[in-house]
């Protein structure tokens, strides 16, 4: 594992290969905290909708609610309900998910399980789609439990591929104590998939 300085706050930064840690000096990048700090602004309040404001304080409501809800501050969950993003794994089975009853996050009133927020969901069926990223969720397959992944942007602290396994458990095994099924597709196997003739 290698590592440098990030020129703002001197922390240490960790690369897994020897050719990121060098573009990453010659363009003098800084760490996640201190980008989050230059491109974090906090939302003007007057732009948004009196239509937005009910959705989030009824969504407030239902979430003091739910087990779990200790777990998360008040900060991270206003932070996803404002996120919109979808990754391109997630939109690329967006389509044919939707034909089975299965609802994006972006497309739904903001639905928390507990302290999550599932990528899709069949309220019907009580069944959750994730959709894992092989780099960032350590697919199993193609990684060992100690092979570094990234370092945290809060704490500072590298993950490692079995750190990922243990939050996937964790939080697969809160979805079935409420009596919800998981599916998960890994990106190598969405890869490989001919989505144009499902």
């Amino acid at each position: 594992m290698l590592a440098r300085l990030c020129p703002n706050c001197k922390n240490q930064i960790f690369y897994s290969s020897l050719k990121k840690l060098k573009a990453s000096e010659k363009n003098k990048k800084t760490c996640r905290k201190c980008s989050a700090k230059r491109m974090w602004r906090k939302p003007d309040s007057k732009h948004v909708l009196p239509e937005t404001k009910r959705k989030i304080s009824e969504s407030v409501k239902k979430l003091h609610e739910q087990p779990g809800y200790t777990e998360m501050s008040v900060r991270s969950w206003i932070q996803a309900s404002q996120s919109t993003k979808i990754s391109k794994l997630e939109l690329s089975l967006k389509d044919h998910l939707k034909h089975f009853g299965f609802l994006h996050s972006t497309e739904r009133p903001l639905q928390f399980i507990g302290p999550y927020i599932p990528d899709y969901v069949n309220f019907s069926e009580k069944l959750i789609v994730e959709i894992y990223g092989d780099y960032w969720h350590g697919n199993p397959t193609k990684y060992e439990p100690d092979d570094y992944l990234y370092t945290d942007k809060d704490s500072k602290k590298p993950i490692f591929a079995k750190d990922c396994w243990e939050k996937h458990n964790q939080r697969e095994s809160f979805y079935n104590s409420l009596g919800w099924k998981v599916i998960v597709f890994w990106e190598k196997d969405i890869k490989t998939w001919d989505l144009g003739g499902i």
